[in-house]
């Protein structure tokens, strides 16, 4: 089955029920190469000006379902996560994030809540945390390169916080 679904405003085309599309491509004759990125979660296929990214099934499955673009993706999993809960939980399609909330996500993941704390229940030292995102951020032009960037989808609270200082 082939349905068509919009990721950050490009088409993306999702086969479901697909017995391994290399294999498929290999019977029409259509060149191809699978790209070097490593993931238990899918495979990514080139061909014709296009990628493919086949979602690994599993070993009692017998077939995968498979997305279609034509413009590389900036994040995989996004594009995966936005169009599988387009076609199974009928949501719309997500908006494309600032450069701010992807940085601010990236140092965010670098630094995460202690595991001790959250299961001893204590709050996290707001001050320590915001510091170490500024030190993460750092790398990328730091706080000031961030105050250049357009940043509407992060909250304006957090926003104070992080760059007052």
């Amino acid at each position: 089955m082939k349905k068509e679904f919009t990721h950050y405003g490009e088409k993306a085309t999702l086969l479901t029920n697909v017995s391994d599309y290399e294999n498929i491509l290999e019977k029409n004759n259509v060149a191809y190469k699978t790209l070097p990125i490593i993931s238990q979660k899918y495979r990514v296929i080139e061909y014709d000006g296009k990628y493919a990214i086949a979602l690994t099934r599993r070993e009692w499955e017998d077939a995968e379902n498979v997305i279609v673009i034509e413009k590389f993706p900036s994040d995989l999993d996004a594009l995966i996560t936005d169009v599988l809960l387009q076609a199974y939980q009928k949501t719309e399609p997500k908006p494309e994030p600032s450069k701010a909330k992807v940085l601010i996500k990236m140092a965010q993941d670098f630094f995460p809540p202690s595991f001790d704390d959250m299961i001893n229940g204590k709050e996290p030292d707001e001050e320590e945390y915001f510091f170490n995102l500024r030190v993460f951020l750092g790398k990328y032009g730091g706080v000031s390169y961030l105050k250049t960037l357009p940043h509407d989808d992060i909250d304006e609270e957090f926003w104070e916080k992080l760059i007052s200082k």
